[in-house]
């Protein structure tokens, strides 16, 4: 009986570890693609980019949409979005605010914005009225202000588009000057009626805390970005959406041999999106939407060093951190490997490209041939100007 009473024991004790074993095990080694399943589930649940921004706009005052500078196809979304939605008056895009103008030239953009003939001379002066060094040459900003103004000829006075520049009226002698003065535009337009789109670089779209360290790794210098400004103070009345990218360096997209542009989080949101057919699609997104802002910028191979837990140097850039901190959701346009650089347009004159001098000493160019030159030396994923 005892013999029995062993046997039992000791078949009872090794089923029980062996499904210890069998749990701690597949606990461990968690599929390589979770993430992208994950992912999958949150895009099953969208919904047409242009129906996903005509909904945030019955719903919020200000729906931001940040872009990845220098490539064509988040510009080319935008002049979509304003062709489709907009035309109702529970749509109604009252304002598009942008980054590429200074308010200086308000003005002169309410004029073209609601002119009766297009006006392509304004435009190119809008243009080089960007904070850029050499303004903003770009084929796709060009026809983005192009859309709306075209758009506009279609719609009743009730339902057309402002154009609202949102740079500073001098250039920015402190970092934070441009993100301050978009959070005073915009808030000069949360008190109005209207809806505005608010299109910018995503690190003035999203809910940023930015920072520039010191001298020999000091302290942080940090600061608020235009969205968070607004996201303080109405966290009702801002929707940030994210344009779904690459990695992006310093001076642009950096190319990668295998997909044109390095994948973010090594490209397993991205196979989700192959998942579901590379349909666009948006979707909203929350903390447990699997990537961190430091996976967001810390791309594979991109170079960049990881965010620490508990940093000791005031780092905005902590590894706690969301996805879901930084925006409200994501908008898929397009597989990022069929992306285009964008399109340079010879927006100068003779006259502006002589006062470089006057206001860069030394200037990087002194000719529109050495501005091309060197523009495609910073952003060499845009598309050299075509001969005409």
């Amino acid at each position: 009986m005892n013999i029995l009473l062993y046997r039992f024991s000791l078949i009872v004790r090794c089923t029980l570890l062996f499904v210890f074993l069998a749990i701690s095990l597949s606990c461990y080694a968690k599929p390589k693609n979770e993430r992208t399943n994950i992912a999958s589930q949150y895009i099953k649940k969208g919904t047409s980019p242009y129906e996903y921004i005509a909904d945030k706009l019955r719903n919020y005052k200000v729906v931001a949409i940040g872009e990845d500078h220098w490539i064509a196809d988040h510009s080319e979304f935008l002049c979509d979005v304003l062709r489709n939605v907009g035309f109702t008056a529970d749509t109604h895009i009252s304002n598009l605010a942008i980054e590429f103008g200074s308010e200086r030239d308000q003005i002169m953009a309410d004029t073209l914005a609601f002119g009766k003939i297009w006006n392509e001379e304004y435009a190119y002066k809008i243009l080089l009225g960007a904070p850029d060094v050499f303004g903003n040459p770009y084929k796709g900003y060009r026809d983005v202000l192009y859309t709306l103004w075209e758009t506009n000829q279609r719609k009743p006075d009730s339902l057309k588009t402002r154009l609202v520049l949102l740079d500073p009226w001098d250039n920015p002698r402190k970092p934070e000057d441009r993100d301050e003065n978009m959070a005073k535009n915009l808030r000069n337009l949360i008190r109005s009626k209207g809806k505005t789109i608010f299109y910018a670089g995503q690190a003035h779209t999203q809910y940023q805390t930015r920072g520039q360290q010191g001298r020999n790794n000091g302290y942080y210098y940090t600061y608020p970005s235009g969205a968070k400004y607004i996201k303080m103070c109405y966290p009702k009345d801002i929707f940030s959406i994210n344009l779904w990218g690459g990695f992006m360096g310093s001076y642009g997209y950096l190319p990668n041999e295998e997909t044109v542009w390095t994948l973010i989080d090594g490209g397993e949101i991205d196979k989700a999106f192959e998942m579901n057919g590379n349909t666009p699609v948006g979707f909203d997104i929350d903390a447990y939407f699997p990537l961190t802002p430091s996976q967001l910028y810390a791309g594979k191979n991109s170079g960049r060093e990881p965010w620490a837990a508990m940093p000791d140097n005031g780092t905005p850039y902590t590894a706690d951190l969301t996805l879901a901190d930084y925006c409200d959701g994501i908008i898929f346009v397009k597989p990022v490997k069929d992306f285009t650089g964008m399109q340079l347009i010879d927006i100068y004159n003779d006259v502006w490209v002589a006062t470089l001098a006057d206001r860069i000493d030394p200037p990087p160019a002194r000719s529109k041939e050495e501005i091309f030159r060197q523009i495609l030396e910073w952003h060499p994923t845009c598309l050299p100007l075509k001969d005409k």
